[in-house]
């Protein structure tokens, strides 16, 4: 289990290491050096990170294994595997880049709708203060009284399961698998989600094969690494691996966008399968990047009109109460 210090050494804190290691890597500097060199130079963590590192061989231990719960483990296993064929600097490389394409895509997503979901709530709450102002000084019962009642009501009901729902979908994200899920994956946020996915596994694959690891060997790795719905492909890979050649006939378990599907298939039985990984993951990377791009201007215009119906109807109809009690 990851300790407070853990979860605080973020992404940039990681690659900011693997980068520094990799430098004094291409120096000719030997592991023990690079930690020597953290010890005097690092911050508090890095420094304590050196230390253990300097000492790590006294325990029969690698740099690699200290770094275990600081540094993701498809990172480490890229180092670990370039390290046994003698090119330290292919893992590195390829621990980088696997940390740089890296995509939290459910926060991302949550970071899509929290803005207008934030904006409704402070606008129904203020909306609801100002009708109940001008709804006081009226002594006649009217539409306005109605209003006002249903969204201080039922308004906050709503926004309660509304966030119920938002929980049960970023739950059901990673974790649920078989048919449901290829109904699911169909719908927006879902499908946004599976091609995020197809961009990290694409990403970690190429990573893994750049270090020199096998198919099959860089399959079960992952599988034994990741959430549950990213392992159902996995497995499911790993199954159309058995006499099959082809990487996209391989990898084809309806993760992948279809066009960037049938270029690996074409692609799949001739060509060096790194590259090819690494370019689709890029290009599935773009796609999603798009998309979320436009699913906030979407939502940022629907939560916009929203709030003004919003207010419309609340200080609307109040004051239409209040104008229609006033003798002319």
């Amino acid at each position: 289990m990851k300790t407070i210090q853990q979860w605080l050494f973020d992404k940039q804190d990681q690659i900011a290491l693997l980068e520094q290691w990799k430098n004094c890597d291409a120096y000719g500097l030997t592991t023990k050096q690079f930690c020597e060199a953290l010890m005097d130079n690092g911050t508090t963590t890095t420094k304590a990170l050196g230390q253990q590192g300097r000492d790590a061989p006294t325990r029969g231990l690698m740099f690699t294994d200290i770094l275990q719960g600081w540094i993701p483990d498809m990172a480490l296993c890229a180092i670990a595997t370039a390290e046994k064929a003698g090119d330290r600097q292919a893992g590195l490389t390829a621990a980088i880049n696997q940390l740089q394409g890296g995509q939290n895509i459910i926060a991302k997503i949550i970071h899509a709708l929290w803005f207008p979901f934030l904006l409704l709530l402070i606008t129904g709450y203020i909306g609801v203060y100002v009708s109940d102002k001008i709804l006081a000084s009226v002594t006649v019962h009217g539409i306005g009284d109605t209003v006002n009642h249903w969204v201080s009501t039922y308004g906050l009901i709503i926004a309660i399961t509304i966030i119920i729902i938002f929980i049960a979908i970023a739950f059901a994200l990673p974790t649920l698998t078989g048919q449901q899920r290829d109904v699911l994956d169909n719908w927006p946020i879902f499908s946004l989600y599976k091609t995020a996915t197809a961009a990290s596994v694409l990403n970690t694959l190429g990573n893994l094969l750049a270090c020199g690891l096998k198919l099959d060997d860089a399959l079960a790795e992952m599988e034994q690494q990741r959430s549950t719905y990213i392992r159902d492909h996995i497995a499911k890979m790993r199954r159309q691996r058995i006499g099959q050649t082809n990487l996209g006939c391989v990898i084809d378990t309806g993760l992948l966008l279809p066009f960037e599907l049938s270029t690996l298939k074409i692609l799949g039985s001739h060509s060096d399968y790194a590259p090819l990984l690494l370019r689709s993951a890029e290009n599935h990377q773009l796609n999603v990047k798009k998309r979320l791009t436009r699913m906030s201007n979407l939502l940022n215009k629907m939560g916009l009109l929203v709030v003004i119906l919003l207010l419309g109807c609340l200080i609307g109809t109040a004051m239409s109460q209040l104008l229609s009690t006033v003798n002319f």
